[in-house]
């Protein structure tokens, strides 16, 4: 089963493409069994209205739901499963708003096992201490173990989860931040995608540009309003903050069951656009069965230069090139630091990976000759007069010699230059744009262009 978080920057628009309408029929293709949903924004008198009903427009479209509302159409939250998910893979689902306005839980069982999982939105402006109150209340009201996703309007660590390129200006407020942690520590749940993925990971889900231009605010009509925004949206003006304020805390998968496994993740692709979503979305599978083998694999820090001459590499390399393309246009960003530093940390974390794929490799190479070792060993202790076994050792033992001599050579390496050695392996047009000028230094005889 699988559960996307989004803050979609209000559903209550009119136009096309952007409606809520719209997104409950983007949802029902996706591959997402329920979406829980930040910032709705539902107004009290469209709950109150037939014609307007939220929760009536899910229903017919098969979908179980529980939005909540107030007078101003701010905020909120909301949750949405798939009737089909509810009718085939879980049991028992009850939905609650535990915290006005603010919270609301789904308690479910899935092949006989309990689950408890929040959606939040906990407030940007945090008056009157509104973040605190709210962490400090879910720490009282929710079960035990539950699993609890959301924007946070918080980074958990300000050097892994921050970029801030103008930092100079101000400190980057993150109050309600030791409340937060207090919640964590007495329900016992941590950062999901960050245990999964390390300290290395980098991924932002909120950015914020320093667009002085503003919009209208009055139009003749909607079109007008539409090429406004779309104007907006295509000149944002330089990145100012970037950030990771979604997130899923979750306990230990063992302690919902042995056999509960989670996956983190996100979806920079959903409800993206403009006037859409301007968070990215974090998401979570959740299987119960048996856990997927764990194979372990040495960390590697240093990069094997002789990877670049290999076809798989060349292969490997397209791909993430391709997909960091991708990733970029997303990200719906022209500042040349973001671009150059996505490009960066994805070559040099492609070439970490094959180093340690060649590694393994050499690894499983090396266990079966061990094993035919040992098993002429033991012969030998039960037949020392066979010249034969002495000859079948002899011969194991040159074939792990000749392997380790192999695996000495291709681990001769150093420390990798990350701009000079990532510059050989990036396209000059796309090293053009994203490198901001910096080029020069990397491939002096590139040309230059604006």
């Amino acid at each position: 089963m699988k559960i996307i978080w989004i803050n979609v920057n209000g559903l209550n628009s009119n136009l096309r493409g952007r409606s809520i309408g719209d997104f409950l029929d983007e949802f029902m293709r996706s591959e997402y069994d329920c979406i829980m949903v930040q910032e709705p924004r539902y107004k009290i008198d469209k709950q109150n209205s037939g014609s307007y009903n939220w929760e009536s427009l899910c229903k017919m479209k098969k979908m179980t739901a529980l939005f909540t509302a107030n007078e101003k159409g701010s905020g909120g939250v909301a949750t949405i499963w798939k009737n089909s998910t509810v009718e085939t893979k879980i049991e028992q689902l009850q939905m609650t708003e535990i915290v006005v306005g603010e919270a609301i839980l789904s308690c479910f069982t899935m092949q006989g096992e309990a689950f408890a999982v929040c959606n939040m939105y906990a407030s940007s402006a945090n008056r009157e201490d509104e973040r605190g109150k709210l962490f400090r209340t879910l720490g009282e009201v929710l079960p035990e173990a539950p699993i609890i996703g959301g924007d946070f309007n918080i980074v958990l660590d300000t050097v892994q989860d921050l970029r801030r390129p103008d930092s100079t200006v101000s400190e980057y407020s993150n109050e309600a931040w030791d409340d937060l942690m207090i919640m964590s520590r007495h329900l016992g749940v941590r950062d999901g995608w960050r245990e999964q993925v390390g300290p290395s990971g980098v991924q932002y889900t909120h950015t914020v540009h320093n667009n002085t231009r503003g919009k209208p605010n009055e139009f003749q009509n909607k079109e007008q309003e539409r090429e406004a925004e779309a104007r907006a949206e295509s000149d944002k003006g330089p990145v100012t903050c970037q950030s990771r304020l979604d997130f899923v805390l979750a306990p230990d998968p063992e302690v919902i069951s042995p056999q509960c496994n989670m996956e983190f993740g996100h979806d920079s692709g959903f409800w993206a656009g403009v006037g859409q979503a301007d968070h990215v979305a974090v998401t979570l599978k959740l299987s119960q069965g048996g856990k997927p083998e764990r194979i372990e694999q040495e960390r590697v820090d240093k990069i094997n230069p002789k990877i670049y001459a290999m076809p798989e590499w060349a292969q490997r390399r397209d791909l993430v090139y391709n997909q960091t393309l991708i990733d970029v246009a997303l990200l719906d960003t022209a500042d040349p630091m973001v671009m150059w530093e996505t490009l960066q940390l994805s070559i040099t974390d492609e070439a970490k990976q094959m180093t340690a794929d060649l590694k393994s490799r050499f690894k499983d190479q090396r266990e079966p000759l061990r094993n035919d070792l040992d098993w002429h060993l033991q012969n030998q202790a039960k037949n020392p007069e066979d010249p034969g076994i002495e000859q079948a050792i002899q011969s194991v033992k040159r074939k792990l010699t000749a392997l380790s001599a192999q695996q000495s050579d291709a681990s001769k390496s150093k420390r990798m230059n990350y701009g000079l050695n990532i510059a050989d392996h990036v396209h000059p047009a796309f090293l053009r744009r994203a490198s901001g000028g910096r080029a020069k230094s990397f491939i002096p005889d590139l040309e230059m262009h604006d």
